[in-house]
């Protein structure tokens, strides 16, 4: 009796487990954009920064929009699906700030264009290691394949050192919903800002 008493205690709990959503793991905390950390673990040193728009031309330290086309972790430069961005966290040698924005481009061309503006990102920064991730809560709609973008004149979310071109530079700013425009410049520099979605 108290065997059968048992395995209908065990039918019960089954059924019960059984009815309970499950959500995939892979469901949340979805990131794309540049990795912040390096390989042992340690959070990326935001090197050369500022760096300002036009550096060295002559309309040096204008605003500018760069677009991120390219991050040190491969693959994560587009919005990976559609969906709501909870999360955008820098890494900064500085005190400042940038205006998000998102953009569809075409890295081969040289060419991007603004599709979304985001919020202000402001961030207190730091220039000693071990460095600092900082995070900041937001809720931003996205679409999948959307480019990361920023808006300022100075730009302390960067680490500078590689030969490829990491970032396309509009200046004057680009506008939400103009055409494809080319890059009048481009830069080394990886963006070190990363979205999570909710």
């Amino acid at each position: 009796m108290r065997r059968r008493g048992s395995f209908l205690v065990w039918l019960v709990l089954l059924g019960v487990m059984g009815a309970l959503p499950v959500t995939p793991a892979s469901a949340a905390g979805v990131r794309w954009g540049n990795t912040l950390r390096n390989g042992d673990g340690s959070v990326k040193q935001p090197q050369n920064a500022p760096r300002v728009c036009d550096s060295g031309g002559p309309l040096a330290g204008q605003p500018c929009t760069m677009v991120s086309v390219l991050t040190s972790n491969t693959g994560h430069e587009k919005a990976p699906k559609d969906g709501t961005i909870k999360r955008v966290r820098v890494v900064a040698a500085h005190a400042g700030s940038f205006r998000l924005f998102f953009a569809k481009a075409k890295p081969g061309a040289k060419q991007a264009r603004i599709v979304k503006r985001g919020p202000v990102i402001s961030f207190a920064g730091d220039d000693t290691a071990p460095y600092t991730i900082e995070t900041k809560a937001v809720s931003i709609s996205v679409k999948k394949g959307w480019y990361l973008a920023a808006r300022a004149s100075s730009f302390e979310t960067v680490t500078c050192f590689s030969g490829s071109p990491a970032q396309l530079e509009f200046q004057p700013p680009l506008a939400v919903g103009a055409p494809f425009a080319t890059a009048d410049d481009t830069n080394g520099c990886y963006l070190l800002v990363q979205l999570e979605y909710a």
